[in-house]
């Protein structure tokens, strides 16, 4: 099962500056002290050597120095697996490990079972020990259950001692990330024992699961990792592990077989190395496999370990990019910009903007955990770098305050206050990253309604930011912010249920128009009925008088009553008609009346939201006004673009994405309210998706029609295609 991967903005764990600054120190410094030379046979002597009892008893009788200078030249060369037998080698004389370079070795080691017992040996003082552990969650290079592993042995290490600053922040932000149950259990645990009313009310799901029947038995398992000698935890014999996905090794030359052996022993390669290396080739768990063949959705399924081992120059581009995206999560800087350097050296697909999308990831990453070497080094790679810069402009300001920073975040903060939400945004997320306590009272005011998606998010990050500030979990603004969208919704709906009255009422008002059209025309065809029935009778009872004068007066008589009856009755129906028509015209006047009250109503109701809606529609560079028109259900269909786009994306972006995808789709009125028709293309839309992307679509009359996903910088050299 694929571990849960880490979005770009998860792990705001930093206290300090110093803190992350002393924490990236270890992760990517090198050992500064002379020491002596490494011995390459020891070093690959480590490396066949199995992790059990009696390999790692063996290799422990070599000098400490040895053994040392072993560990650290193994880890500068990131071979872990014989950093991880020379550690324990290390650990189980005795000898205490340099806690610069568990440190390194933590988030690399295979085997998260050791993890204990490496920690456990960096140093005789608590607070080194614990140091230690504080930068391998601060840096955001383990886990989310290897942090909960190293979270409880931090709880051992204390005891009933109250927890020191910064853990309790670090603590609640881990306790709201997904976990497995083993890392659920330990950090219910640690919760129990902490006795932290505001991390429990975090953390209460795992405080229930450390309750069930075998919690106790899994603590124990890790307990024995941190209490017990290192040789007591090892096997007797190296277990077959199963992994899950590639493993993917590089393929390495080897001597001849006559050749001096490579571990420098002066020895022929077939008297040395070759029996044990070709050992290592039919370990099982480690096949080679053609790099160009692992697919986007291999790596996004392998752990970082593997990620690590993975040759950058033969994966595909998919593959890459999203190497790239887990690099970035856990924080691996160097590798990251290694493999990104290689995705930019690859012959172009399409408009190569894949490039830059990584490389904005990144910078924005690297500046939020302040490691300005790196945004320094790929910002002078970014293409179009003032644009870039505009966006993280209130982040450099505040990772590098000087006596401009204030003026800095003032101007962009009017940017947003004249339409640019996303200037806003800018704004609070680069003080929740460097200014929690700041940052909280701007990000309650960059809260929108009008912008669910954008909100939620910035409530998430108000509450990480609460977390480093020990404050209490629950922001105030949480509930007002869902009072304020709650009230939204109504307002929409109570508009909807206007508009549909409206509609009924017009549709009421041109039946009546019809009707007393109607109504008038029989009226005026009666009307003239009745004259011509009058004179033709006249004319006939003057024929009649003429032509019969002799004939008896009763019977003319009787001849005219007739005709004057029919008469009658005509104008009997004339007045009934006519009283009709009067009644329909009374509709008529009255339907008429209440369309003027709706149609005023709703002029009064748009001139009071004109302002909000302005600001909601976000800036003039998207183009073309929203439509807040009725639509039909249409069926969402992702071009191939599109979702070769979501794949790049921060998983919560695509989210996103795929969501108001969705809500687009089914007609739902509130989520027309972001879209925006581009002018002087017919049919094709832009949406909001977060603070910086946006979802470019077409739509017929059965279809909504998803093209890209694009970052609001790249708008406009995309919407060229389409023109």
């Amino acid at each position: 099962m694929a571990r849960p991967r880490k979005t770009a903005r998860a792990k705001a764990t930093e206290s300090t500056e110093v803190a992350v600054r002393d924490a990236s120190d270890v992760s990517t410094a090198r050992p500064i002290v002379e020491r002596a030379p490494a011995d390459p046979a020891l070093i690959a002597r480590a490396r066949s050597t199995p992790l059990t009892r009696d390999g790692i008893a063996e290799l422990a009788r070599e000098s400490e120095s040895a053994l040392e200078a072993a560990l650290a030249e193994t880890l500068d060369r990131r071979d872990i697996k014989a950093a991880t037998a020379l550690a324990l080698a290390l650990a189980a004389a005795d000898r205490t490990l340099d806690p610069a370079l568990v440190s390194r070795l933590v988030p690399d080691v295979d085997q998260r079972d050791l993890v204990p017992s490496l920690l456990r040996a960096c140093g005789d003082s608590p607070q080194a020990r614990l140091d230690v552990m504080r930068q391998a969650l601060e840096r955001g290079q383990l886990s989310h259950d290897r942090e909960a592993i190293v979270a409880f042995v931090a709880s051992q290490l204390l005891g009933d001692a109250p927890w020191p600053a910064p853990w309790p922040g670090l603590l609640r932000t881990l306790a709201r990330q997904r976990l497995g149950t083993e890392a659920g259990v330990l950090l219910g645990t640690v919760i129990q024992r902490a006795a932290d009313s505001h991390l429990t009310a975090v953390g209460q799901e795992w405080v229930d699961l450390a309750g069930r029947s075998n919690a106790e038995e899994i603590s124990k398992f890790w307990l024995e990792g941190w209490t017990q000698p290192v040789l007591e935890i090892l096997p007797e014999t190296e277990p077959p592990r199963v992994v899950a996905g590639y493993t993917v090794r590089k393929a390495q030359e080897r001597p001849g077989r006559n050749d001096p052996c490579h571990c420098g022993s002066g020895k022929k390669y077939k008297k040395c190395h070759a029996t044990q290396d070709d050992a290592q080739d039919r370990v099982a768990d480690q096949p080679l496999v053609d790099a160009a063949r692992v697919s986007a959705t291999d790596v996004d399924g392998m752990r970082i370990q593997e990620v690590l081992a993975l040759p950058f120059e033969r994966l595909a581009r998919p593959a890459l990019v999203t190497a790239i995206r887990q690099l970035r999560a856990y924080h691996r800087w160097e590798d990251a910009e290694r493999a990104l350097d290689v995705l930019a050296a690859m012959p172009k697909e399409g408009d190569g903007s894949d490039v830059e999308h990584q490389r904005e990831d990144l910078i924005e990453e690297a500046l939020r955990m302040r490691c300005l070497d790196v945004l320094d080094r790929q910002l002078a790679k970014v293409k179009d770098r003032e644009a870039l810069q505009s966006r993280v402009r209130a982040g450099i300001a505040c990772a590098r305050p000087s006596d401009s920073t204030v003026a800095v975040l003032d101007e962009q903060a009017r940017r947003g206050l004249h339409g640019d939400a996303d200037a806003i945004a800018d704004v609070a997320y680069a003080l929740l990253d460097h200014a929690p306590a700041l940052g909280i009272l701007v990000a309650r005011g960059a809260l929108d309604p009008e912008h669910v998606e954008a909100s939620d998010t910035m409530l998430d990050e108000i509450e990480l930011a609460r977390d480093r500030l020990e404050l209490p979990p629950g922001d105030a603004y949480g509930p007002l912010y869902d009072e304020w969208v709650e009230g939204r919704k109504a307002e929409s709906a109570r508009s909807e249920a206007e508009a549909a009255e409206m509609t009924r009422v017009r549709a009421e008002l041109e039946r009546a128009e019809s009707e007393v059209d109607a109504r008038q025309a029989q009226v005026v065809a009666l009307e003239h009925e009745i004259r011509e029935l009058r004179e033709r009778l006249d004319r006939s009872m003057s024929a009649v008088q003429r032509e019969h004068a002799g004939m008896p007066h009763d019977a003319v008589a009787a001849a005219y009553r007739t005709a004057e009856e029919h008469r009658q009755r005509l104008a009997r129906k004339v007045e009934e008609m006519k009283s009709l028509l009067a009644e329909g015209n009374a509709e008529r006047a009255s339907l008429r009346e209440r369309v003027a009250e709706l149609e005023a109503a709703r002029t009064a109701a748009s001139r009071s939201d004109s302002d909000s809606a302005e600001i909601a529609l976000g800036p003039a560079d998207d183009g073309g006004s929203s439509d807040e028109a009725t639509m039909p259900v249409r069926i969402p269909v992702f071009d191939p673009r599109a979702i070769e786009s979501l794949r790049e994306l921060q998983p919560k972006t695509s989210r996103q994405a795929v969501s108001i995808a969705g809500r687009l789709a089914s007609g739902d009125r509130a989520a027309w309210r972001d879209v925006k028709r581009m002018q002087g293309m017919e049919g094709v839309w832009t949406a909001r998706v977060g603070i910086h992307h946006r979802l470019i679509f077409t739509v017929d009359e059965d279809q909504l029609d998803v093209r890209d996903v694009v970052t609001r910088e790249a708008l406009l050299t995309t919407l060229e295609r389409y023109r």
